[in-house]
Formats: C-alpha cells, structure tokens, sequence
C-alpha cells in the first residue's frame, strides 16, 4: 500500500498500518516531521529502532531513544555518526552487552573507556575491543590473557603486536589462538618453525602454509 509520507495526516493512520510498512516509512527520507515524532513512541522496536538511526534527526530525540527500554534502538543510537559523545559515554556502561560490545567497536573512542570495556564481564565486548583497529597496545596486552579463548585469538589476529607477544601466544593452551598465530603474517620466522612440530594437526599444516607463502625457508 502506498502512503502519503509527505502529509501529517498519516499520524492518525499509523495504527492501522503494519509493523513491516511503519519500518519503510521510518526509513523513507521524506516521511515528515510530524510523523516521524509519532513513531518514535512506536511499540515496535525495529520502528524506533530506524527513526534512531537517521541522519537528520535531533540530538534531543537522540537522548530520548538513548534510554529506550530495547536495546536494539540503543544500538541504533550508538551507530549514528550525529550521536554526540556525551549520549555515546552513558552506552559504555549499558546494561546490554550488545549495546557495549558495539560501542567497543567505534573507531573514535577515548583509551581509558576502551580500557575500561577490555575488563568487561561479557567476552562479546571484550572481542569487540580486541578487534578495534584504534585499540592501543596497552590495553591489546591486558586481553593477550584473557580468560576467553576467543578473545585471546582475536588479539592474536592483530598486525600490531610485537614478536614477543606473538611468541607468547604461539604456546597457548588453546589450538585456535595458536593457529591464528600461525596465519599472522607478522609471526617471526623462528615462531612458525617452532608451530610446525605443534601437537594439533591443523596448526601445523597452517604454519606449513605459511613459511611457504612468504618463502621463509
């Protein structure tokens, strides 16, 4: 059905319109003001959720859906490149791991939050830091041990980390960090040579691969 996005009056339709038509009309760019104010109080998250995510869209409504009940609007929220920092700080201490996990992803972070969500409970959030590029290394080292695996093997994918901690990781207990170490192509030399008398089978077929793409020996 087609809708006049344009005209105010849709506000007293919009009750009687479907879930998956009020999501495109929170999308169009065109869909009017008076509208898009009615949608946010929309009892459907994935409405909200895309009135959250427009560019042009108020810094007060912005604050509002900041403190949605769903986190999916919070993430929503936390995407938007127009959210200002000081709504963008409340998300590094959000009750939803999903909603830190993504703030732990934004480039333009501040170290000591980036810090602060490397000790996160969730081991989601602690990936997410693990796998900004703007991570320092600094805080790369405190999940060099993390408790997860996980976690530990997306550090190990990093290209900035230092030979040393690269060597470190080489003898983790666990295969999968290891055999990312054995895809880096910043492991040393000496590193791969040592993965390739590993007990796992597949690490050591990865490090065989790997000092013959880079024609190490």
């Amino acid at each position: 059905m087609l809708f006049d996005v344009k005209s105010p009056e849709l506000v007293s339709s919009l009750e009687f319109i479907s879930v998956k038509e009020r999501v495109l009309i929170a999308k169009n760019p065109q869909t009017c003001f008076v509208v898009l104010q009615k949608l946010v109080d929309d009892d459907e998250p994935e409405v909200r959720a895309q009135i959250a995510g427009r560019l042009k869209i108020s810094e007060e409504t912005l604050e509002r859906l900041s403190l949605d009940k769903s986190p999916k609007v919070r993430i929503a929220v936390a995407k938007n490149p127009n959210t200002p920092e000081r709504i963008l700080k409340i998300f590094v201490s959000d009750s939803s791991p999903e909603v830190r996990a993504e703030m732990a992803l934004k480039k333009k972070f501040l170290r000591c939050d980036l810090e602060k969500l490397s000790r996160d409970s969730s081991s989601r959030v602690r990936r997410a830091v693990a796998r900004n590029v703007n991570t320092p290394i600094k805080v790369l080292s405190i999940l060099l041990k993390d408790g997860d695996p996980e976690v530990r093997a997306d550090v190990a994918k990093r290209s900035v980390l230092s030979s040393t901690d690269l060597s470190r990781l080489s003898f983790d207990k666990d295969p999968r960090v290891r055999r990312v170490v054995a895809r880096n192509a910043k492991t040393p030399h000496r590193v791969l040579r040592n993965l390739l008398t590993d007990e796992d089978i597949e690490v050591r077929k990865i490090a065989s691969r790997s000092i013959e793409r880079f024609r190490i020996i």
